[in-house]
């Protein structure tokens, strides 16, 4: 598997990724914007995934809007 990774969406208090496929990718590592590894999630802008497959995935954060149920 080499290329891009469909990302459907992001549980950030869960700190994983769902993948257009249905499986989860649990964010392994996160940065702040100074490139510093953080584990707060509201100063994280980028988080590193593993695949299900067993690769890695990038995440840019900022990328994604946060959603509120009500």
């Amino acid at each position: 598997m080499a290329g891009k990774v469909a990302v459907a969406a992001l549980n950030r208090s869960g700190k994983y990724a769902i993948l257009a496929d249905d499986r989860i990718a649990p964010f392994t590592e996160m940065f702040d914007e100074d490139g510093e590894e953080t584990a707060d999630i509201s100063v994280a802008v980028t988080a590193v995934a593993k695949h299900p497959d067993g690769l890695w995935i990038v995440i840019a954060l900022g990328e994604w809007e946060s959603v509120t149920l009500h």
